[in-house]
């Protein structure tokens, strides 16, 4: 009965020692845990305000696509309007028309483009 008794006792010292190491890898378990989890976090409020930014930019994008879409169309508009005047003058002499050459217009409106963008 003593033998058992002390066999008993080492298995219940063994059980504790166990039980111990065992809370200590959970509380580790449960700091590396929330360390993951704290750097999730701030990845997803990174990715978040990287969304926003390329939101922003995407917008942006088709606004000066718009744009340059204007400017691309302004020297045959331009130009439509410079031969009707033209033809107006010849029929009116009176009416004068000066005009500026369409592809100089056109480039100082993409520099000022560019120059607006940078």
């Amino acid at each position: 009965m003593i033998r058992e008794r002390s066999r008993l006792v080492t298995k219940l010292l063994e059980t504790r020692k166990h039980c111990a190491e065992l809370e200590r890898e959970l509380t580790e378990e449960r700091e590396r845990v929330q360390n993951v989890s704290i750097e999730l976090d701030r990845q997803l409020a990174e990715c978040d305000q990287l969304c926003g930014r390329l939101s922003c930019a995407e917008s942006l994008n088709r606004s000066l696509q718009a744009e340059l879409s204007q400017l691309q169309s302004m020297p045959q508009t331009t130009a439509a309007v410079v031969t009707a005047l033209n033809r107006t003058s010849a029929q009116s002499p009176r009416v004068a028309v000066t005009t500026t050459p369409t592809s100089d217009l056109h480039l100082r409106l993409v520099s000022e483009l560019v120059s607006y963008i940078y």
